[in-house]
């Protein structure tokens, strides 16, 4: 029988054997037998080293053995070291959960900013280290890397594109070199709902537009490292729905250099609550709008929102949450932002 949580043999009962006992140690073993095959049956763990006692060496081979259509928790777990590989992620209800947050580490060089496009399709919704187009997904406990030299081009970390929904991660570092390290972006707008991601103790560095949500994301005790001195270190779009929104909480927003806040292209509401923003935010960081081609606004423009945070003393910074639909930052939880999905559920399973 394998055990499917670790991958290894176990050894089988002899049922000829069993045969020889008294009544009630067959009716024992029998019901043992059972509660094994239960187990094994809903066991849905899997375990991936690159150079460990496990069926699997690649996170990709471990990725492609979730059936088509799955409907059930799979956990990966990712043993520590270094996994050179670009993941692709077809699939749904899926856990990556690294064994150490520093030395579980999936990278990859990927040239994203010279990546060939495709019809209806992104730059980043191609080349990244890991893309993934499946719902309810979880990242945890692990870094992903772009180690590709942008500069000031593109180096995307983790991409979530296509269909995608209901997506959280959590304790995470999502590292790249370039613009556009986090991308959050799955085309929700086709079926008239936003993408759903929540974020918690996540680190994002880069250059430039380091996070990129469409549809509603809420981030909690996280940090933003604007490497570059880009005036748009944030971006943020809810296309679909007037309650899309980017909330960042209890985080840190800093950079080596001076930067700007953030900018987007189209419809976005941005809500800031009890951050801390660097003193290197530039005087005229202020988050603006890029107009993009042949698109017209649906709501109105500067629905950006400012509640406790420590931040330089800017008139654009000060706190302006009571225009907002919130009225007051404490209205501004993780339910209120999703009304119909609790994303914390999806950490509480621990072996």
């Amino acid at each position: 029988m394998i055990d499917a949580a670790e991958n290894v043999v176990l050894p089988l009962w002899n049922p000829l054997k069993i045969l020889a006992f008294p009544l009630r140690w067959r009716l024992a073993s029998a019901m043992l037998l059972l509660s094994l095959g239960a187990v094994a049956a809903s066991a849905s763990d899997l375990s991936v080293a690159h150079n460990g006692r496990t069926k699997f060496h690649t996170i990709q081979a471990a990725v492609d053995s979730v059936p088509e259509g799955n409907r059930e928790r799979v956990v990966i777990n990712i043993r520590s070291g270094t996994y050179r590989e670009q993941v692709r992620i077809h699939k749904s209800f899926v856990t990556l959960r690294g064994e150490d947050r520093k030395r579980t580490v999936i990278t990859a060089n990927v040239d994203t900013g010279s990546c060939p496009v495709t019809a209806d399709q992104s730059k980043e919704e191609q080349c990244a280290v890991m893309i993934a187009d499946g719902s309810d997904l979880v990242f945890e406990n692990l870094t992903i890397a772009n180690s590709f030299p942008a500069g000031n081009g593109k180096a995307a970390a983790l991409s979530i594109v296509g269909e995608a929904t209901h997506i959280v991660i959590a304790n995470l570092d999502a590292v790249g070199t370039g613009g556009d390290t986090l991308v959050l972006s799955a085309r929700r707008w086709k079926f008239g709902d936003g993408a759903e991601y929540y974020l918690n103790n996540v680190r994002v560095a880069g250059t430039y537009h380091i996070l990129v949500p469409r549809g509603t994301t809420y981030v909690a005790n996280s940090r933003f490292w604007c490497m570059g001195g880009a005036k748009n270190c944030l971006f943020n779009e809810g296309i679909t729905r007037e309650s899309d929104k980017l909330v960042i909480r209890n985080s840190i927003i800093d950079g080596p250099k001076p930067f700007g806040l953030g900018s987007y292209f189209r419809d976005a509401a941005w809500y800031f609550i009890d951050n801390t923003i660097s003193q290197r935010l530039l005087a005229n960081g202020r988050i603006f709008r890029e107009p993009a081609k042949d698109y017209q606004m649906k709501w109105s423009e500067g629905r950006i929102y400012f509640a406790g945070n420590k931040a330089p003393d800017y008139p654009w910074l000060q706190d302006n949450i009571q225009q907002s639909p919130a009225r007051n930052k404490e209205a501004v939880t993780v339910h209120w932002t999703f009304p119909n999905w609790k994303p914390e559920d999806a950490l509480t399973r621990r072996r």
